[in-house]
């Protein structure tokens, strides 16, 4: 009582009269008072939404869930923003779900066994144990917490599927949860689009990407809380896909007197297989210190065979050279990784250490066999010809050790210093021998010491920091003192060579946080980061697989560093389903490695690399996304632009070409629900470029791309459900010869039977007008390209689908 005459002055006052009579009872009856959760609130750095709150079909999975949330984004390939900033992973009440991608949550989870979905920056339990201030992630996790009676029993899904053109699809899922332990496995295998699947993608395929693929996965997720103080998680993933290609390249190469043409048409057939395997072993004895390991292993077996037809032009159009070529090659790739953390404070809490080292192990063999036919024209002189018949052994090693140790103390008064010291050592060796063919049934016994090498390349950084830091309440500022020393070290046994390459670099770095309560956060970061060339930019020798456009690697590269500036901005009302984010970036480079090309008289060319200063990039994104309900209808309109700056350089026949590109987006997307029945989602985006060139002899380009979608989920009566998704892209770019616009209808309609609805039935055809096509287009400092491949289009698939789900309640 005394609770309620708080809330009721009124009653207060009566309560506190003298006239009250106090031996007078009145019986009331029972009265249930329900309050209903905020459907999004803030703590600290985490987005909670309240999934409750928000109406779905009763069939919907947990990406038709995201898609309703503020500032969520997924576009036509998957792929999930929040706010602007990429999820990197999705867990479940914390704990990875077959692995840590976002596909097996999104696409196999229904959403009505989540209770909340918590947006978080991507971070891990370790680093609750240090003092330091960090920089923003650019990454965000999303956790679902499942409802109460939820986690506990069985759920899967089997579908099964068979159309036009001997296109199938299979999946099946099973996935256990048993409280503290849970227990999955999932098979996949399809020649179709994934979009004809409610599980995960079993081929990648649709607007924008090119090939026919047939693929076959298979997944196996363990996580066991052994004791409050011991977990273990574990991930074994199989991925088998054969992929056949054909290819048309258009590609304009620059030249400081006008350019080539360089026309090919390639067909490609590859096989590609992995093995995964992953465990995280996470030991907490106490509340003062964590263990962790973290070992992996993987094996890639590959096959890949292309033919390939090139023809090099002048500006005139007279031919310069031809080459037919065929490749074959296989072999395997593994690797295996160790990752060791320990993590420890005082007493007090106000002193922390944190030590970790990670050994890299990676191996690779291969064998390429090379065939070409070249021809080369020379106006006003005789025409000549070689033929190239030769087999590459390859033999890659490569081991990397980096060790960590970081020490932070808590000042007092919100004061912090730390010290942070990073040892990275990495040593690669890198072995081709090539032969040539001897001819007369002798076969490939002629060494061809052109095109040999035997190189080892040492790289050795020491990283030591020093960062004085504040934090207060909302505010978290950091100046971090460091020096990057470089030590690179690269011998070419074959010619009996050493390079040596030293570099020291003075590395400051400043983060400026400020969180706005439940209201937003404003960052600012500068760092440098260095970048080491790779083994293959730096081995001394050419690749024949192309004849036309031969890559020789240079030893005496060296490590490159880019300084960085960062900032963002986010900002929520919660209340009014309002989300913006401003996201801007600014970078530059200093001995940046970048593509150095020649070419002869022939038109053949030769690419090489070299390191250079003055290139820059800039990036400026932000966006807003309202949401809005009325009468048992949700409309969420998004808009999103931006705008980049960059300047690339590139070196054409020993002459330097700086290349400025301007481009500028906009977004405009909105998800309109009427309660369980139906579902809109039309998004359209426009993109335009300009890019000019330093060397006077090369032409400015302006062109501009536009991609529209609209996809619909309708549900007129019960059981029955209707589906259909429209892209339209074109890109003024593309040549007239090539397709520069397409566009690729995709329909369904199921039923579901059973009392339960667990049976579904549907009839699903994916392009229906039968133009779907791949199309993209590169422009760099040195040449413009347009590629056209061949795509997925129409067919017809029937698939019935089975569901149980015997999570607490449910059956």
């Amino acid at each position: 009582m005394s609770a309620l005459a708080q809330q009721d002055p009124t009653l207060k006052d009566s309560l506190q009269r003298k006239d009250v009579k106090k031996d007078k009872t009145v019986d009331l009856e029972e009265v249930q008072i329900t309050t209903r959760r905020p459907p999004f609130v803030m703590r600290k750095d985490t987005m909670e939404f309240d999934a409750a709150s928000i109406k779905m079909m009763p069939q919907s999975m947990v990406q038709d869930l995201l898609k309703r949330l503020p500032g969520v984004r997924i576009d036509a390939s998957g792929n999930i923003t929040v706010n602007g900033k990429k999820v990197s992973k999705i867990q479940v009440d914390g704990r990875d779900f077959f692995g840590s991608g976002t596909d097996a949550a999104t696409k196999n989870l229904p959403a009505s066994i989540v209770d909340k979905v918590q947006v978080t920056k991507y971070k891990n339990k370790d680093r609750e144990f240090s003092q330091l201030v960090r920089p923003p992630e650019d990454e965000v996790v999303i956790n679902l917490t499942l409802k109460a009676d939820q986690n506990k029993g069985l759920l899967g899904d089997v579908q099964a599927g068979y159309g036009s053109k001997e296109r199938y699809l299979g999946t099946g899922m099973i996935h256990a949860f048993q409280g503290k332990t849970r227990m999955g496995v999932y098979g996949a295998a399809g020649n179709g689009s994934p979009e004809m699947s409610s599980g995960m993608a079993v081929m990648i395929s649709g607007p924008g990407s090119g090939g026919i693929s047939e693929s076959r996965n298979l997944m196996a997720n363990f996580n066991e809380e052994l004791s409050s103080k011991l977990t273990i998680d574990g991930n074994y993933g199989y991925d088998q896909q054969h992929n056949t290609v054909d290819r048309l390249t258009d590609r304009f190469n620059f030249l400081d007197n006008g350019g080539l043409s360089y026309i090919e048409q390639q067909k490609s057939i590859s096989d590609n297989k992995g093995h995964r395997m992953m465990a995280n072993i996470a030991y907490t004895p106490d509340t003062l210190s964590n263990w962790r390991i973290m070992p992996s292993f993987s094996y890639s077996p590959f096959k890949n065979e292309e033919n390939r037809f090139a023809t090099s032009s002048d500006a005139n159009g007279l031919v310069l050279n031809t080459a037919d070529s065929r490749n074959r090659t296989d072999g395997n790739r593994w690797s295996m990784q160790q990752y060791f953390m320990y993590n420890r404070k005082s007493k007090d809490g106000k002193t922390s250490m944190k030590l970790n080292w990670m050994l890299n192990l990676q191996n690779g063999t291969g064998t390429q066999f090379n065939h070409s036919d070249n021809h080369f024209f020379s106006p006003g002189a005789a025409d000549s010809s070689n033929i190239i018949d030769q087999v590459n052994y390859t033999k890659d090693r490569g081991v990397g050790n980096t060790v960590g140790l970081e020490l932070s103390r808590n000042l007092g008064a919100g004061f912090l210093i730390g010290l942070q010291y990073n040892l990275n050592q990495q040593s690669n060796s890198s072995r081709k021998s090539a032969f040539r063919n001897a001819g007369g049934g002798l076969g490939y016994v002629i060494p061809d010491s052109l095109f040999s090498n035997d190189s080892r390349n040492t790289n050795i950084m020491h990283q030591p920091l020093l960062q004085l830091a504040y934090r207060r309440k909302q505010l978290e500022i950091a100046l971090n003192g460091g020096m990057s020393i470089i030590h690179q070290r690269n011998r070419l046994l074959l010619r009996d060579t050493v390079i040596r390459v030293d570099q020291r670099q003075f590395s400051p770095n400043l983060n400026v946080n400020y969180n706005f309560h439940d209201r937003g956060s404003l960052s600012f970061g500068y760092n440098i980061s260095p970048s080491a060339p790779s083994p293959d930019q730096l081995a001394p020798v050419a690749d024949p697989s192309n004849p036309l456009l031969v890559v020789i690697g240079n030893p005496s590269l060296k490590t490159s560093l880019t300084h960085s500036l960062q900032a963002s901005y986010n900002h929520f009302v919660p209340k009014k389903g309002i989300s913006t984010y401003l996201n801007g970036s600014l970078s530059f480079d200093k001995n940046r490695i970048v593509t150095d090309a020649t070419y002869d008289t022939l038109g053949r060319q030769i690419q090489s690399f070299r390191n250079v200063d003055g290139s820059r990039r800039m990036q400026l994104d932000a966006g807003i996304q309202s949401s809005h309900r009325l009468a048992g209808l949700t409309i969420q309109p998004g808009l999103s632009l931006s705008a980049s700056n960059n300047r690339d350089v590139g070196f054409i026949n020993s002459q330097r070409n700086e290349t400025l590109q301007q481009q500028y987006g906009l977004s405009l997307s909105c998800s309109i629900d009427y309660k369980e029945y139906l579902t809109l989602s039309p998004s359209a985006s426009l993109n335009f470029n300009n890019t000019g060139y330093s060397l006077n002899e090369l032409n400015d380009l302006s062109y501009h791309s536009s991609n529209y979608r609209m996809s619909m989920k309708l549900q007129p009566v019960r059981r029955l459900e209707l589906n259909a998704s429209y892209y339209y892209q074109y890109n003024s770019q593309i040549p007239e010869d090539f397709q520069r616009s397409s566009q690729l209808l995709n329909a369904s309609i199921g039923y579901r039977f059973l009392k339960k609805e667990q049976l579904n039935f549907r009839v699903a055809v994916n392009d229906l007008l039968n133009n779907n096509v791949s199309s993209t287009t590169t422009i760099m400092s040195s040449y413009r390209e347009n590629v056209q491949s061949n795509a997925l289009k129409r067919y017809v698939l029937f698939v019935l689908q089975y569901k149980f789900n015997a999570l607490g309640a449910g059956v």
